[in-house]
């Protein structure tokens, strides 16, 4: 089929799992972790970084000042984890107002158009997305995740997706 799409992963406890099926595709993601996520995780961080992965922080906050707190306290933590400069957010609960903030403190908004939870396989979720793209695709890495992005990754390939990494410069 062609269609484009962004492929970020929400951190979780099969993250690893899950970065390690993508880079077997030789493929490269966006990695989201939550600001209190990154502590004890710098292992972590740093080998997506050093693979090549866009590693980006999903904000939880309520309103603008909330998120850019976050993303502050975020930006703060990757750069002492893996000397990562936080350029990507994710602000789900923000509304364009709010995402118009973020852009403005210097920061590339990721705002997923499908979300991994709301199909019922990795297959569905490739079926029911838009042809005439860009798809901003978004899995969590929880548990029983790596066989539902297995899934997905297969679908991909199946359709011909054209997948470009979510980087600042792209989704900006």
């Amino acid at each position: 089929s062609g269609t484009e799409l962004a492929l970020a992963c929400r951190w979780g406890g099969e993250a690893e799992a899950c970065a390690q099926l993508i880079e077997g595709r030789e493929r490269r993601a966006l990695f989201l972790f939550a600001p209190e996520e990154i502590e004890g995780q710098d292992g972590l961080v740093r080998r997506l970084a050093g693979a090549g992965h866009t590693i980006g922080l999903a904000l939880s906050g309520e309103d603008a000042e909330d998120c850019l707190a976050q993303a502050e306290e975020g930006r703060r933590l990757l750069a002492a984890a893996a000397r990562y400069p936080a350029l990507v957010v994710s602000a789900p609960g923000l509304d364009e107002a709010g995402r118009e903030a973020l852009r403005e403190a210097g920061y590339a908004v990721w705002a997923a158009t499908a979300r991994g939870e709301d199909f019922s396989s990795g297959s569905a979720l490739v079926r029911g997305l838009d042809a005439q793209g860009p798809n901003l695709v978004e899995v969590t890495c929880g548990e029983n995740s790596a066989a539902f992005l297995r899934g997905t990754l297969n679908a991909m390939e199946e359709e011909n997706c054209r997948v470009y990494q979510a980087t600042a410069p792209a989704l900006s």
